[in-house]
């Protein structure tokens, strides 16, 4: 009887030991998905930035055609 005590108490402390452990993980886990969190939105505004620096470009180029080159029609 003694023996089987003395097993549970061992059992209970390694148990004991693993949901210490466990607790620590998820404390590490949770960490680092606030930082991962934290850099996705970094990256998500600066590809926004990117984004509108773009479209600003975009719209600042001049399209030419042959039909709205004045060069062209003061030749025809």
């Amino acid at each position: 009887m003694a023996k089987l005590i003395q097993i549970n108490q061992k059992t209970a402390s390694k148990l004991n030991t693993i949901i210490n452990n466990q607790e620590r993980f998820e404390a590490m886990l949770n960490e680092q998905k606030e930082q991962i969190s934290n850099i996705m939105s970094a990256l998500d505004s600066h590809r926004n930035v990117e984004t509108e620096v773009e479209v600003k470009k975009k719209g600042k180029t001049k399209k030419k055609d042959k039909n709205s080159d004045e060069f062209y029609h003061v030749n025809i």
